[in-house]
């Protein structure tokens, strides 16, 4: 299940709630240039410790992936027709501003050209491919809970 999200902001929460369940969660989010607090916590629920760091690179991980700036990004990097498409989604959905149905414009542009021959490798951005080998791999939930049910339960440090 693909979950999107409206920012960091409530990505801790669905975190927790999907690890109380023992649904493996891999959050994919971009630091927007800069560590902080949101990005340390998010990272530190998934094993990864932050604390003290003030950037970061793109991190593809097997729990995670953040991108150093925005996903816009590293998409527009790895796509040709990035700006045709992303001009078209404005135009034809009237996604002028909206970032979600422009990626989803992308998504359905991406997936024509597979049903018109081309392989997924061909077309799929490599980062999208990389983070698509990441989630298949994916085998268990979190554990962001310490303390038995019943007990008052705290947040992990990730240790």
């Amino acid at each position: 299940m693909v979950y999107p999200g409206t920012g960091k902001g409530q990505l801790d929460r669905l975190i927790r709630i999907f690890a109380g369940f023992g649904i493996p969660t891999y959050p994919i989010f971009d630091a927007d240039g800069a560590v902080g607090s949101k990005t340390v916590e998010i990272a530190g629920l998934m094993g990864r410790d932050l604390s003290g760091v003030d950037s970061i690179q793109t991190t593809i991980g097997d729990k995670l992936t953040i991108f150093e700036g925005e996903l816009e990004d590293a998409l527009e990097d790895e796509i040709d027709e990035y700006e045709e498409w992303w001009d078209e989604a404005g135009e034809e959905w009237g996604a002028n501003d909206s970032k979600p149905l422009k990626h989803r414009y992308m998504a359905v542009q991406i997936e024509n050209k597979i049903k018109d021959g081309a392989s997924p490798e061909e077309v799929i951005p490599e980062t999208v491919q990389r983070i698509i080998r990441k989630v298949r791999d994916l085998d268990t939930a979190v554990e962001v809970f310490e303390g038995e049910i019943g007990e008052e339960a705290v947040v992990a440090t990730g240790s």
